[in-house]
């Protein structure tokens, strides 16, 4: 792994520290549900819930620190730098604070949830830590502290388990979460050794109230994009479990469980390419440095999600129908969903661009939008009695929509050329025309399908011809791309 460049071992890492943490907290999911029981773990189910909701609290200015916090670091700019840290620490801990107590009392008076009093606080407490250890965590990616991140998060996922074996025996789902928090708390300590040494947290309070309003204007865009976008991923999902039957509903979240794979290739990636190129995009304060993450986010990437969800489609459809024949119904919709992976991913490597030039409210406005007409082509869908499989291909048509919409006002963005821009997006709507074909050719060829063996081997041979010319054609250019961001360096 050492032979490889900076951001190939910064990716790997990230990634491995995904799949070790993903795993660890799907082993002490099994084992809380096996040693809670139905009733204690629907509790843990809502504390879950809430503590997934609670990652948007504060406000957008984690995506301003994200963002703007490399920006200034390629321009040397520390003050500026300091700045957007201590306005997001605040932030963060203040909103932290004012929601758990908001949460604690609406438990209290069993306006919120089925969770005892002992549950809520301790869920306040830990939510704080949440808060807090998230702030740490995009703090460490924007100074691309990226090995310290990374072992963090997989000590995050044994310590969390460690504490669940430890205290949910006798405390029931507060142990659970007793455990979540300690395993916060302790990273918490660690990851503050890592922390740049020249942020003072003890600005007047005028000077970080007024740098909080300042930013403020930025900040609101991002957080209503942010929660918007992670709407329309998760849309068809809702409208699924209102809407159909309980098997559909299985069936459905099934295949999307397994299209959730991909992102242990999309998030590595994002978090070890995004401070980088906000950083040479400082250094350079020109439109022309982010050309190669574009082609990065927009090219390179979409086609490796098709890849390797490619290859996932192939090894679920050879494995289910041995191992778990009762969901053999979920490979079409697993296969559909596929289709709909790049897409998105080129909708968020362009929001991640577009985010870069201070577009954000572009990207808020859009996604409202593109929220808005989901809503009426899936109400669409029920309205006109489409099965789960109609549902899924809604999902494609929408997520590529989606894609190219985004897509468009990028590459617009970065090369000011409605000839380059049109080349680019017939280029991009071309790669998932024809890859969809290909995935199409898994899906429905009864004879072949009737075989389990012979179909694995067409799987393969289909793959084989769809991953060897871009794996033999994109390694050189990706070098070449990274040995350009090295050079910036």
């Amino acid at each position: 792994m050492f032979f490889l460049p900076k951001p190939f071992r910064d990716i790997f890492s990230l990634g491995l520290s995904s799949v070790v943490s993903r795993a660890i907290l799907f082993i002490r999911e099994s084992f809380l549900a096996a040693s809670l029981g139905p009733n204690s773990y629907g509790i843990w189910v809502q504390i879950i819930v809430i503590l997934n909701y609670s990652l948007h609290l504060p406000l957008g200015y984690q995506h301003i620190l994200s963002r703007d916090v490399p920006f200034y670091r390629g321009r040397n700019d520390n003050d500026s730098a300091s700045d957007i840290i201590i306005s997001a620490f605040w932030v963060t801990i203040i909103t932290a604070v004012i929601a758990s107590l908001t949460l604690i009392a609406l438990i209290a008076t069993k306006r919120l949830f089925s969770l005892s009093l002992q549950n809520a606080i301790v869920l306040g407490l830990v939510i704080i830590a949440q808060q807090y250890n998230g702030f740490q965590s995009i703090t460490l990616r924007a100074y691309e502290k990226f090995s310290y991140f990374s072992i963090g998060l997989t000590l995050i996922g044994c310590f969390s388990f460690l504490g669940a074996i430890l205290f949910s025996n006798k405390m029931g789902a507060s142990g659970a979460l007793i455990g979540q928090g300690i395993a916060l708390v302790l990273i918490s300590f660690w990851w503050f050794n890592y922390l740049p040494k020249n942020i003072n947290i003890r600005l007047p309070i005028q000077k970080v109230a007024r740098n909080i309003f300042i930013l403020w204007s930025t900040a609101v865009p991002l957080f209503i994009g942010g929660l918007a976008n992670f709407l329309v991923t998760s849309l068809d999902r809702l409208i699924a479990s209102l809407a159909y039957s309980s098997i559909d509903i299985g069936y459905y979240g099934f295949a999307f469980a397994l299209t959730q794979s991909i992102h242990l290739v999309t998030i590595p990636v994002a978090q070890a390419f995004h401070p980088r190129m906000m950083r040479v995009y400082g250094q350079e304060k020109n439109l022309s440095s982010l050309l190669p993450y574009l082609k990065i986010f927009m090219d390179f990437l979409p086609i490796t999600i098709l890849i390797t969800l490619g290859f996932i489609g192939i090894a679920a459809s050879f494995a289910i129908p041995l191992w778990l024949p009762e969901y053999e119904k979920s490979i079409p919709i697993l296969n559909i969903l596929i289709i709909a992976a790049a897409p998105l991913a080129i909708a968020g490597g362009s929001q991640t661009i577009l985010v870069a030039l201070q577009k954000e409210k572009l990207v808020m406005w859009s996604t409202v939008i593109a929220l808005g007409l989901q809503s009426l082509v899936y109400g669409g869908c029920i309205l006109l009695d489409f099965d789960i499989k109609g549902l899924a291909w809604a999902v494609v048509i929408s997520f590529t929509l989606f894609g190219l919409w985004f897509a468009y006002f990028s590459i617009y963005s970065l090369y000011q050329s409605n000839r380059k821009t049109l080349l680019m997006m017939t280029y991009l709507f071309g790669v998932i025309l024809i890859y969809s074909a290909f995935f199409m050719l898994l899906i429905e060829i009864e004879w072949i399908k009737k075989q389990l063996f012979l179909s694995f081997l067409w799987k393969i041979l289909v793959w084989t011809v769809l991953a060897t010319p871009i794996i033999l054609l994109w390694f050189p250019k990706i070098k070449f791309l990274l040995g350009q961001e090295s050079a910036n360096r």
